[in-house]
């Protein structure tokens, strides 16, 4: 597969181009993450007050079958349109750290959408192989 991937500050595009006659079962995980997180972290037996956490999962938008058929041909492809509203999804955040994660401590908003980045990746549902990933820029003008 290829994976293409555009944004704007509402929506998430994702192409997938099939590369080969394929007969399995694929999903489409489609992320965000923020990178430049400057935080505390434990180092060692150090507290590190300003430690710079890059990569940082903030959500996941997507988990779900790349098509409806297992039957994938050479060329075909596999267009998915995501709808987002990011401030919605912070806010999903910093309450699941309050009220429901073990230890939440509230921390997971904050959020700098300049920072943010688009991981989408295909996967062998039965294999679990991830067999394609690539990240983009959030474009939220």
């Amino acid at each position: 597969f290829k994976i293409s991937i555009a944004s704007d500050q509402n929506s998430i595009f994702i192409t997938s181009e099939v590369q080969n006659n394929i007969n399995a079962e694929y999903n489409l995980v489609v992320c965000l993450t923020e990178s430049g997180i400057i935080n505390w972290q434990k180092d060692g037996q150090l507290n590190v007050e300003d430690y710079v956490h890059n990569h940082v999962l903030r959500t996941v938008l997507i988990d779900k079958p790349l098509s409806n058929s297992t039957n994938y041909v050479a060329g075909q492809h596999i267009e998915e349109t995501i709808n987002y509203n990011l401030t919605d999804l912070e806010e999903d955040n910093v309450f699941y750290s309050e009220n429901t994660a073990e230890m939440g401590n509230g921390n997971a908003g904050g959020w700098n959408k300049e920072n943010m980045k688009i991981v989408a990746y295909i996967y062998n549902k039965n294999t679990k192989e991830v067999v394609q990933v690539e990240e983009a820029n959030l474009i939220t003008k």
